[in-house]
C-alpha cells in the first residue's frame, strides 16, 4: 500500500496554483501501484477539470526521477 502522507505530499505543490485560495486532498478517486516506490520520487500533476462546487479535479502521477 501507499502511506496517505505520500499522496498528499506529492499532490501538496498545487498549493497556491489553482486559484487564490489553498487547496488541499479531499479524496482520491482511485490509486495504482505499478510497482515499489524508488528513494526519490517526484510527482506529475494534470488538471481534469473542475468539479462540483469549488472542488478541482486532478491526476497526480508519482514517478521515480526518470518519470517512469
Amino acid at each position: 500500500g501507499v502511506h496517505p502522507a505520500l499522496l498528499d505530499t506529492a499532490a501538496g505543490s498545487l498549493i497556491g496554483h489553482v486559484s487564490d485560495r489553498p487547496h488541499l486532498p479531499m479524496s482520491y478517486e482511485h490509486i495504482t501501484v505499478h510497482r515499489p516506490m524508488p528513494a526519490r520520487i517526484r510527482s506529475r500533476i494534470v488538471r481534469r477539470s473542475p468539479g462540483q462546487d469549488s472542488s478541482v479535479l486532478f491526476d497526480v502521477h508519482v514517478q521515480d526521477e526518470h518519470g517512469d
